[in-house]
């Protein structure tokens, strides 16, 4: 291929993007190549981040944190050829039980003393503070100094319901 033509195309297949904290994702990366390329290797990864945005007046500040960054490898360095169909790499990986934080975002007021923080909140006397969960799935071919064929998925990732 050209200088900016594309090197091949890769897929992930997952039965289901909608999981709990102790399942099994099971899938098939699939990987179908243009040309012949040295790489390092095909990869899947799992990386699951907490993003937490607080608005205070009008500042605004954003604070990630990493709950699970997990890359398992599916073929070694080789050189990789073309062909008419696809290749595929069965993975599977499993969620840990507490991908969660145990601590929440902090108590949850109610009643008047509730009511007088989301008036604070809505006039931007208060800062305001959202959470956020974002969970994907990466598969990769590595390819020194040349593009990477990659594709990325967003999964659900559910968090337990706390017992009553």
């Amino acid at each position: 291929m050209g200088l900016f033509g594309s090197k091949g195309k890769m897929d992930i297949i997952v039965s289901t993007v909608n999981y709990r904290p102790g399942e099994t994702i099971r899938g098939t990366v699939s990987l179908q190549l243009n040309e012949k390329v040295k790489a390092k290797g095909v990869s899947i990864r799992i990386h699951g981040v907490l993003v937490k945005r607080t608005r205070s007046g009008t500042t605004n500040q954003e604070q990630s944190i990493d709950l699970i960054d997990f890359t398992q490898t599916l073929d070694s360095e080789r050189e990789y050829s073309p062909s008419p169909a696809p290749t595929t790499d069965p993975f599977q990986i499993d969620i840990p039980l507490d991908v969660f934080p145990v601590q929440g975002p902090g108590f949850k007021a109610e009643g008047m003393l509730g009511e007088a923080l989301k008036v604070g909140q809505l006039f931007g006397a208060l800062p305001t503070t959202t959470m956020t969960y974002r969970w994907v799935l990466e598969a990769k071919i590595d390819i020194p100094w040349g593009g990477d064929v990659n594709k990325t998925i967003q999964l659900n990732i559910t968090a337990p319901t706390p017992p009553q």
